[in-house]
């Protein structure tokens, strides 16, 4: 079946416009010529239908080009990626963390945010994972208590260096352990087995980290008062 650029924009619930843009982009493959007449497949519907669904999951145009391009075999995990619900605006976040509302454009502006840029019909949209704002309601939580805003900045800031290596380098490992004969769909299975082990490795290993120099500060200090005590007077 061929589709004329109108009837294709039509079928699929895109705009001329936005069709014409993915083409451009190297998305969506140009359409055969007939005459001065552009008549595309239904190869072309699918692949549109193909790009919607990953730009509701949350991904920028880049990213859907790099999984529609399969040259990372990475890239294959973003074509399953799910992030709880729609993707929030700043403006969610600023309403529902708790935060003043410069604390979190501080956030963002030093990097402890990171947007993804969505696809949302011509451009590319600001938009955080719901794991933002349960990382500003925790900020906010941990405020509440009295922990100092400055102090709390300072090691996030640190933290995410840290953590931001470390994410480097299990990609690195991921992509040494990647069978060379796999396809898309194996790649995206597979790395969807594989993360949530990964996340819970690293964060069970930071609380027992914790309780562990918890316990021997805790233990440091009652040897301190013990040794100030004074001792009895011998009789």
């Amino acid at each position: 079946m061929a589709f004329r650029v109108e009837e294709l924009a039509l079928s699929s619930g895109l705009s001329v416009a936005t069709i014409r843009y993915y083409q451009r982009l190297g998305l969506l493959d140009p359409p055969a010529r007939r005459g001065r007449i552009g008549l595309y497949e239904q190869g072309h519907l699918l692949r549109l239908q193909e790009i919607r669904r990953l730009a509701n999951r949350g991904l920028s145009l880049e990213q859907i080009g790099a999984v529609l391009s399969g040259k990372d075999p990475l890239s294959a995990i973003l074509s399953e990626r799910t992030e709880g619900g729609a993707m929030l605006t700043r403006d969610d976040l600023k309403a529902r963390s708790g935060l003043p509302a410069e604390l979190i454009d501080l956030a963002v502006e030093a990097g402890l945010l990171r947007a993804s840029k969505v696809a949302v019909g011509l451009e590319d949209a600001e938009r955080f994972p719901h794991a933002a704002l349960e990382m500003l309601e925790a900020a906010a939580a941990l405020l509440r208590e009295g922990v100092d805003q400055a102090a709390l900045i300072n090691l996030a800031l640190r933290h995410d260096d840290y953590t931001d290596a470390m994410v480097s380098e299990a990609i690195d490992l991921f992509k040494e352990s990647i069978p060379p004969e796999s396809g898309r769909s194996e790649l995206a299975s597979l790395l969807q087995r594989l993360l949530p082990h990964v996340q819970r490795l690293v964060s069970s290993h930071f609380h027992l980290n914790l309780l562990r120099q918890i316990g021997e500060r805790a233990a440091g200090v009652e040897r301190a008062a013990g040794a100030e005590t004074p001792s009895s007077p011998s009789r």
